[in-house]
């Protein structure tokens, strides 16, 4: 995954996370994973907002792992493929499928919108699909049988409960669009600029199993170290600290209190600023 790595760097006492640091093309990038046996929402926030705070240089994160597939006449998703979050005009491209409310008749009906992800990451997507679109040579007369992985964009779902019921599924694909259901993104995309990189593992009914996930977390992870590659350094470098777009979405932050948040920030972690982490990948 890293072309390079480097070595261990000390992290506060409120810091309980592991910590694996590299580059990856023009970038360092520091990678942490959930807990042993750990998954949801709530796991994922943790870790994020310790990680957020330990390395404050970090721009924007990628939430790199597996998930369910929800395939349809019009996807065409299958085991091993890598879908990625889009924002649309109704939400940032994770919709998190149990957060709302019961009104009247028990319907459920969902409210609010997660964050979308950072322009530079978007653009580097579209970049990176225009060159898999060119990259495809075709025999006119040969019959084609679909071989490789597909890379898809989508808007998704997440939320603390594992999908195992065919039913379920696709009472939320027609609801809601998506193309993957998963438990941990919904728990980031407030935290900081994040994207969601998941490799379908399971179609997200009573078949599912364990047979796919390592290929399918390995899928997930090439496609983020190629994105990363394409990303130039120096738009990296140029955007702002995912602490500073937190504060900034804050309403309720003041000006005083975002300098006490800042200057806090940086005594805290004036050990750790050896290396310039401007990128994050959350395993």
């Amino acid at each position: 995954m890293l072309d390079e790595k480097h070595e261990a760097l000390p992290t506060p006492s409120t810091d309980d996370n592991n910590y694996a640091l590299g580059q990856i093309g023009h970038h360092n990038v520091v990678i942490a994973g959930l807990p042993f046996g750990r998954t949801g929402l709530t796991s994922a926030a943790r870790v994020a907002e310790q990680m957020r705070g330990t390395f404050t240089s970090i721009r924007f994160g990628l939430m790199v792992g597996i998930g369910g597939g929800v395939p349809s006449k019009e996807n065409d998703i299958r085991l091993g493929d890598v879908v990625v979050s889009k924002p649309d005009d109704a939400s940032g491209g994770v919709i998190q499928y149990d957060f709302g409310k019961t009104v009247q008749e028990g319907r459920f009906v969902r409210t609010g919108s997660l964050n979308r992800p950072s322009d530079v990451l978007l653009n580097a997507i579209a970049k990176l699909n225009a060159q898999h679109m060119l990259d495809i040579h075709f025999v006119d007369r040969l019959a084609h049988i679909r071989l490789t992985s597909l890379t898809s964009s989508f808007s998704g779902t997440s939320g603390n409960q594992v999908i195992k019921d065919g039913r379920t599924r696709e009472r939320i694909r027609r609801e809601l669009n998506v193309m993957r259901f998963e438990m941990e993104a919904a728990g980031l995309m407030d935290k900081f600029p994040c994207l969601v990189v998941r490799g379908v593992c399971d179609y997200a009914d009573s078949h599912a199993n364990k047979q796919w996930q390592d290929y399918a977390a390995a899928t997930a992870a090439a496609y983020a170290k190629e994105l990363l590659e394409i990303i130039p350094g120096v738009l990296v470098a140029f955007a702002p600290h995912a602490n500073a777009l937190m504060v900034d979405q804050s309403s309720s932050e003041t000006s005083t209190t975002t300098a006490t948040f800042y200057n806090k920030d940086k005594v805290v972690n004036q050990a750790l600023t050896q290396k310039f982490y401007g990128t994050m990948t959350f395993n």
